[in-house]
């Protein structure tokens, strides 16, 4: 934009040229480039003069509103402007008075309306102030803007395309949808003649990316500084987008948008795609190998080759002007890239854009008919023919700063338990976590406390919620124990020797669609388990069975009454309606391989048994009082089978040499099949992988673990 700008001292001389100039001369004839409106208001003085009618230089911002019009020719007829209401530009008081663009009951469109006579007022009294001279201009360089649509069309200077937005979002009510459809009716000059391809490929990139940034950043303007339709070497034309620092300003995924409509541009326009030479390549290769090092720490770290496929599979230029004053050393003075410098927008786009994003980019890209595949190369999701593989990602442990604790290692046993769900603290991208795993973590995670973690993806920041599972620890008397509250965490926290499971990690369905990633299995809790226990209910149509029982109430209890349930009466449901058996009388059996799971089972067929009745009492909740047998079991206490207990999670305590088992006996026994009375049976498979599962009535406890480490706390 530097050459379009002329000092105050060139616009002094030229006002007599200018007035001197015919009135019906165009904008884009004096600029071949699309100016945004905000930017013609401050720098472009002399364009903007030239093209107001005359005004004097003082009076110029007056009719801002109108120039707009004069950017582009319009195909259209008069008869077919006032069809499509493009007959009259509107004032700014027209603007902020213009009727709400959506339905609403009237006390809203009351609230609205009082709000327009407001913002009316204010802005009366911004203009009366202009108009006593006292400032450079005289009129209030702020536009209104009634909703994004009109933010949009002020900025990119589109008439007409805030009305034609509403019209294709009211039909398709997916923002990203409907500014594709206007990015193709911008390239086919549907409302406005626009001869220059690379200027409708220009102003549809920018419109789009506008919309999809809500017009509040300046990604779009100065993060895409210009757009150009360039020359192969075999003679192809290709689209070359330049990306500056502001780009950062869009977030991870909005920065690749511009690349995705290049790409679509291309194949709508006719045009070939980037065919980049050997020396360009390694260009990319050693330049954004010294940005994501020496320039800044970025969140992942590309390797050579994932920077080589990205530069030749992106169908589309990624440029870039030059932003850091570091240079290159190898790759100098090479004809297709300007100058030696470090371009950082570019680098910031290939590192955090295509490579965290490739999923997202690879799904956006289809859903518009492009094949963006050769990113299959570089995720950590591998799709195969029958299934899709997760595999351990251990980017978030690239750059570890010094101070900041990994809680987890990528996907590994004892690390968080992925729990799907939402607590009522958290947001976007947000995970929670039980209290207790703050309290034993020696506090490093507080409320909000920033981490990187594994899956879905990127950052995430932690907050507490005590309706799931706390850490399992080991005791220094050697005693196993399930820690849920945070009172129990402080009591118990000196006495801690080590965090066999660190606990749940709450995250919502939401994180992994924004991040493009498969949904992965998670261990079996409580909102599973009603869940199979109504389906079981519906399918037997034994609801008075469960009303005899006097359980009936577990049907719409919260998550915090279900995590209640006795021993006996979760035997008991999974007897009478064949459920697996509840959450908390599971433990992570897939620890073990299947030679351990044999020496388990007979460890524990070697114990004593000690059967005590208590007295009349409830289980929980509205269940009748009656007597419950509490089964003991008493083992010797050997250090190779004492592990295994602690790897599959089973709280025990250690007293007189002996092994103590107390409120999990009775469904562990069951689940192994060691009872007389036993009526769930146990069926040991191996896993392609050697991991060995319990399965039958029993569920996983868990199926896959997330890793994580810590950064510090958000101010």
């Amino acid at each position: 934009m530097s050459e379009n700008i002329s000092s105050n001292e060139q616009n002094s001389k030229s006002i007599q040229s200018t007035e001197q100039s015919p009135k019906n001369i165009s904008l884009t004839e004096q600029n071949p480039k699309i100016t945004p409106l905000i930017e013609q208001n401050h720098k472009n003085i002399q364009s903007t003069e030239q093209n107001s009618k005359n005004i004097p230089l003082t009076k110029q911002n007056s009719s801002i509103i109108q120039l707009t019009e004069q950017q582009f020719e319009t195909p259209f007829t008069v008869e077919e402007k006032e069809k499509r209401g493009l007959v009259k530009k509107l004032s700014p008081q027209e603007m902020i008075l213009q009727k709400v663009p959506f339905a609403a009951e009237k006390h809203l469109l009351d609230y609205f309306e009082s709000i327009q006579k407001r913002t009316l007022s204010v802005f009366n009294a911004a203009q009366a102030a202009r108009n006593k001279g006292l400032d450079l201009v005289d009129s209030v360089e702020v536009i209104p803007a009634m909703d994004l649509a009109d933010r949009v069309e002020s900025i990119i200077g589109l008439f007409g395309l805030a009305k034609r937005f509403r019209e294709i979002f009211n039909e398709s009510k997916d923002r990203r949808k409907a500014y594709f459809q206007l990015f193709r009716e911008i390239l086919d000059q549907k409302w406005w003649k626009i001869p220059s391809e690379q200027q409708r490929v220009e102003t549809g990139i920018k419109a789009c990316l506008l919309i999809e940034t809500e017009g509040v950043v300046v990604a779009p303007l100065d993060g895409v500084p210009k757009v150009e339709i360039n020359s192969n070497q075999d003679g192809t034309k290709y689209i070359d987008i330049y990306f500056a620092g502001p780009i950062r300003a869009a977030g991870g995924s909005s920065t690749v948008i511009p690349l995705i409509l290049g790409d679509f541009a291309r194949t709508h326009l006719g045009l070939d795609r980037y065919k980049p030479t050997q020396d360009e390549i390694e260009r990319y290769v050693e330049e954004i190998g010294i940005y994501q090092t020496d320039v800044i720490s970025r969140q992942y770290i590309m390797s050579d080759e994932e920077i080589r496929i990205i530069i030749t599979g992106c169908p589309v230029c990624i440029n870039g002007v030059q932003t850091e004053e570091v240079e290159v050393l190898v790759h100098r003075d090479i004809p297709q890239v300007k100058g030696n410098r470090i371009r950082g927008g570019m680098g910031l786009v290939v590192s955090e854009g295509l490579a965290l994003k490739a999923l997202w980019v690879m799904k956006t890209a289809k859903d518009l008919g492009l094949n963006w595949d050769f990113l299959e190369k570089i995720v950590k999701v591998e799709k195969t023919q029958t299934k899709i593989e997760i595999k351990p990602n251990k980017a978030y442990l690239d750059r570890l700063a010094a101070g900041r604790p990994i809680l987890a290692y990528p996907s590994t046993w004892g690390g968080f338990r992925l729990r799907y769900g939402r607590g009522r603290n958290t947001g976007i991208m947000a995970k929670a976590i039980n209290p207790s795993t703050m309290i034993l973590l020696d506090e490093f995670i507080a409320v909000g406390t920033h981490g990187r973690i594994e899956r879905p993806g990127k950052a995430t920041q932690f907050f507490p919620c005590n309706t799931i599972d706390g850490p399992i620890v080991l005791l220094k008397d050697g005693e196993v124990r399930r820690v849920n509250t945070k009172e129990e965490a402080e009591l118990l926290k000196a006495s801690v020797e080590k965090i066999i499971y660190i606990g749940d990690l709450l995250a919502t369905f939401g994180d992994f669609k924004k991040s493009a990633h498969p949904l992965i299995p998670v261990g079996y809790c409580e909102e599973w388990w009603v869940l199979d226990l109504k389906k079981a209910v519906e399918i037997t149509k034994n609801n008075e069975k469960l009303k005899e029982l006097g359980l009936e109430y577990l049907l719409s209890s919260n998550i915090s009454d279900l995590r209640k349930i006795s021993e006996d009466t979760a035997l008991l449901l999974s007897k009478e309606f064949n459920i697996p058996l509840h959450s908390n009388f599971l433990h992570f059996y897939r620890a073990l391989n299947l030679k351990e799971i044999i020496m388990l089972k007979e460890f524990l067929s070697t114990g004593l048994f000690e059967t005590t009745v208590s007295e009349n009492k409830k289980f929980e909740g509205n269940s009748p009082e009656i007597k419950t047998s509490n089964l003991i079991l008493k083992i010797e206490n050997k250090p190779e089978e004492k592990k295994l207990l602690e790897r599959i999670g089973v709280p025990h305590k250690i007293s007189a040499g002996k092994i103590i088992i107390s409120d999990f006996a009775k469904s562990l026994l069951m689940t192994f099949g060691l009872e007389a009375s036993a009526d769930l049976k146990v069926i040991v498979t191996l896993r392609e992988n050697g991991v060995t599962s319990v399965q039958t009535q029993t569920e996983s406890l868990a199926d896959e673990w997330v890793g994580r480490n810590r950064r510090s706390l958000e101010k």
